[in-house]
């Protein structure tokens, strides 16, 4: 009766433990889906957030891309205005070089009309002198 008693005591415990067994591998198999489906979403969640990623460095490189165009643009504005102030300068001094050579002309013109004028008298005088003769 001993032994009977300590194999249906053994054969209870072994039963027990095949049903620890089998609890344990559902927990092992419910804990492996569980990580599967977090791997899943983890997955799931880096690929948009590297597509988000590439988003965000294209629309950067569109940002810089229109600063640099912006700033070349920059130059090239204050290199026309740059060569504008240069252009005036020059048509200022393309004016008063104008303006010094129509007073000096005219300044000539006078002077050959006082001289045309003088030449005349003297043609005159000249002319009265010789039909007087």
């Amino acid at each position: 009766e001993d032994v009977e008693t300590r194999e249906e005591a053994t054969k209870a415990q072994l039963e027990s433990s095949k049903e620890q067994l089998e609890a344990t591998k559902a927990q092992l198999e419910a804990l492996h889906a569980s990580q599967d489906s977090a791997s899943s979403t983890l997955a799931s969640e880096l690929s948009a957030a590297r597509d988000e990623l590439a988003s965000a460095n294209a629309r950067l490189a569109e940002l810089e891309d229109v600063e640099t165009r912006e700033e070349a643009t920059k130059a090239q504005l204050e290199s026309s205005k740059e060569q504008l102030e240069a252009t005036k300068a020059q048509l200022e001094a393309l004016h008063a070089s104008q303006d010094s050579a129509s007073s000096t002309l005219a300044s000539e013109l006078s002077a050959a009309r006082d001289e045309l004028a003088s030449a005349n008298a003297r043609l005159a005088e000249l002319e009265d002198v010789e039909t007087r003769e």
